[in-house]
């Protein structure tokens, strides 16, 4: 290994992977890529290498799996060893300024704006705020209306050829419509995540789809744990009454 733009920090290493840490370890860093990550007594230290004794803990970069960035604050998650975010829905002119933020930053991971129904839960924040068709509003819209599932299909295409690297689905759609675009995401193979709304919000109040109908479709990351209150009432359950207790073990 030769010490060309080699950097070493030293300290105790978890990898990801191990249960335990490994005591006085070494990362050998070489431009922005790991190419050595073990035990400090394996790796051959040029004498001219640059070695930053942490006295911590290394590890991998974390991934912040929901956040509503603004390019203001990228650096605070790098501050608190987030590498990696999904932003759970921007409007794409924000979507542009996040992934155009200079180094260092996180790596972006964007869904764009979100897809709802003609009663989109986001035009409480005003003009502008929810995108229909021909309003001139689609860069700074947060929400894009869908009103049937061939619109429903047509705007997530619009989306995957706008670059964003998943889907985000929310309440107010209708069942056809959110199983249709939930599909043709798939197709795409675009990951879809989704809010449905909570008990103490609207999931049970202005919901349409709920966990089970949306797992159906072939969600896999539902936020918050939403849409599940909706679904126990539908079952015949009182989401407001005493919790019924595990059912028998199988």
């Amino acid at each position: 290994m030769t010490n060309e733009t080699l950097r070493v920090f030293t300290g105790h290493l978890w990898d990801g992977l191990s249960d335990t840490l490994l005591r006085d370890a070494a990362v050998a860093v070489r431009g922005d890529t790991v190419v050595f990550a073990g035990p400090r007594s394996a790796l051959d230290i040029p004498e001219t290498t640059r070695v930053t004794e942490t006295g911590g803990v290394l590890l991998p970069g974390l991934i912040d799996l929901h956040v509503h960035a603004r390019p203001g604050y990228l650096g605070w998650f790098l501050a608190a060893g987030v590498t990696t975010i999904r932003d759970a829905a921007n409007s794409l002119d924000l979507v542009a300024a996040l992934r155009g933020a200079q180094d260092p930053s996180p790596r972006v991971f964007a869904a764009g704006p979100l897809l709802d129904g003609p009663r989109a839960f986001f035009r409480q924040f005003g003009p502008g705020a929810v995108h229909e068709a021909g309003d001139g509003h689609e860069r700074r819209a947060g929400a894009w209306t869908v009103r049937h599932p061939d619109e429903a299909r047509a705007q997530v295409r619009r989306l995957a050829d706008l670059g964003v690297t998943h889907v985000k689905l929310y309440e107010q759609l209708d069942p056809q419509s959110f199983a249709a675009a939930a599909a043709e995401a798939r197709r795409l193979g675009l990951p879809v995540m989704t809010d449905l709304g909570l008990a103490g919000t609207r999931g049970l109040s202005g919901a349409e789809v709920d966990a089970r109908q949306a797992l159906a479709a072939g969600v896999r990351s539902i936020e918050h744990v939403s849409g599940y209150a909706l679904a126990y009432r539908r079952m015949g359950g009182d989401p407001a009454g005493p919790h019924p207790g595990p059912g028998p073990a199988r």
